[in-house]
C-alpha cells in the first residue's frame, strides 16, 4: 500500500478516497462481527437445549439402572428363599384369566425334560420355574394384573 502511494503528499481527492476504502473495510468488519454473533448466539441456545436433553437422558438412565438394581434384588431373593415370594394372588385382581395361571399349577402333562421331581412342589418343573411362576403370580402374571384386552392394547 506504501508503495503505491510512493512520495505522493496528501491531497484532499486522495484523502476522501482514502476515508472511503476505511469506511468499506470497517462496514465489512462490522458485518463479519454481527455474522459470527448471530451465529455464536444460535450455538449456545443448541448447548443449552442439548444440555437440558443429555441431562434429562442422565435421569431417565438412573432411573432404569435403579430399576434393574430393584428387579435383580428382588430376584435374588426369590431364587436364594424358596417361600420370599408366597403363592397368593396380588391384591386387587389377581392373576388374569388369560389361561397361564392355569398352567402354572401343573396340570397339562408332565414327561417332558423337566419332569421326575426336579422341583420342590411335585410339579417336575426345575426350582427357578417354580420360583418364576410364584413370581409371576404374585405380581399379576404375564399381564402383570391387567385386563388381557387392556394390556394387548397398551402394547400396541
Amino acid at each position: 500500500f506504501k508503495r503505491s502511494l510512493g512520495n505522493q503528499n496528501p491531497s484532499p481527492k486522495l484523502i476522501a478516497k482514502l476515508k472511503g476504502l476505511m469506511e468499506k473495510v470497517e462496514r465489512g468488519v462490522m458485518a463479519f462481527k454481527e455474522k459470527q454473533r448471530e451465529v455464536y448466539e444460535s450455538l449456545m441456545l443448541q448447548e443449552l437445549a442439548l444440555d437440558k436433553e443429555i441431562e434429562a437422558f442422565g435421569k431417565r438412565s438412573d432411573g432404569w439402572e435403579a430399576e434393574a438394581e430393584r428387579d435383580r434384588r428382588l430376584w435374588d431373593k426369590v431364587m436364594s428363599e424358596p417361600n420370599a415370594v408366597d403363592d397368593e394372588a396380588p391384591p386387587g385382581g389377581g392373576v388374569p384369566s388369560s389361561g397361564y395361571g392355569k398352567a402354572v399349577g401343573g396340570s397339562g402333562g408332565g414327561g417332558g425334560a423337566g419332569a421326575g421331581g426336579a422341583g420342590d412342589d411335585g410339579s417336575g418343573l426345575l426350582p427357578e420355574v417354580v420360583a418364576y411362576e410364584r413370581f409371576l403370580k404374585r405380581h399379576g402374571g404375564v399381564e402383570g394384573g391387567w385386563d388381557p384386552h387392556a394390556h394387548y392394547t397398551f402394547m400396541k
